[in-house]
């Protein structure tokens, strides 16, 4: 309509924002977009199975939400009172922009799911986060928007935490990214589900990592072993199986038998009175 866009942008941005962060107490309440398992937080009972997964049902978890709430309600406040002070075009939208995103990314890590489920260490919403900071600073240094000099330093910041995490996740080994403890959890529950007493067949669980379980019960004169199998297509070694081992079971590691089996397959032995899910 031949308007400058600008002044249009600061506004939409900013009023994007402000329904963002009423949008996040809905997110509190719904149980969607939550945080990690945690000392302190709200617990979600089995109302929500169909938002959460199992294993985080009953279990206490940061409100990650309520933290982005709070901090979209301040900047979207802030960034009003830059509007309305008749700054330069286009401040309302830098300043929601860097802050929002900014904040975005780091608060990746208060998440469910944690980093290690992405394969280059980061989630969309962060590198999205990445890629929407270094816009706006090219637009700044060719003199489209106001130029902010720490505006430099947060981009600065956020392209070091990105190439870290890559790097991390490119040498991780396959160890290290089973033992994670949220992978730990998950293999916990997984145990929990797969153990005995089942009717029918031989029951099958997976975690989000690939690693799958099976279970089974074998009698002897002492007494049931409580039989674990533990199989990953991508590999497993006999150094993850044992961390795994002494992760799930908070017994004595002699008390607890691992056994190589063929292709990648690893056969985890329970004496009965040491089953690692009821502890």
């Amino acid at each position: 309509v031949g308007q400058p866009p600008l002044p249009f942008l600061d506004v939409m941005l900013l009023a994007a924002g402000a329904a963002r962060a009423v949008g996040y107490l809905g997110c509190f309440r719904a149980g969607c977009c939550h945080g990690r398992p945690s000392r302190w937080g709200v617990i979600y009972d089995n109302r929500y199975f169909r938002a959460l997964p199992a294993l985080l049902i009953n279990v206490r978890l940061f409100p990650v939400q309520i933290v982005e709430a709070f901090w979209t309600a301040g900047i979207v406040i802030i960034g009003c009172a830059l509007v309305v002070r008749q700054y330069e075009p286009g401040v309302g939208l830098s300043w929601f922009i860097m802050t929002y995103c900014s904040a975005r990314f780091f608060f990746g890590w208060l998440r469910w799911p944690p980093n290690y489920h992405f394969k280059s260490g980061l989630s969309q919403h962060q590198w999205i986060s990445v890629a929407l900071v270094l816009l706006v600073v090219v637009l700044e240094v060719n003199g489209v928007l106001p130029f902010r000099r720490w505006h430099e330093l947060i981009l600065a910041v956020l392209l070091v935490a990105t190439a870290a995490l890559v790097i991390e996740r490119r040498t991780r080994s396959v160890t290290r990214e089973l033992g994670h403890p949220e992978h730990i959890r998950e293999l916990t529950a997984a145990l929990r589900s797969v153990s005995p007493p089942h009717r029918f067949g031989v029951p099958v669980d997976c975690t989000s990592l690939g690693l799958q379980v099976s279970a089974g019960t074998i009698p002897t004169s002492t007494g049931d072993i409580h039989h674990y199998t533990l199989s990953r297509r991508a590999g497993l070694t006999k150094a993850a199986v044992d961390l795994l081992a002494k992760a799930v079971t908070p017994m004595p590691a002699d008390r607890v038998e691992v056994l190589a089996g063929n292709n990648n397959v690893f056969h985890l032995l329970v004496h009965s009175e040491y089953r690692s899910h009821e502890s």
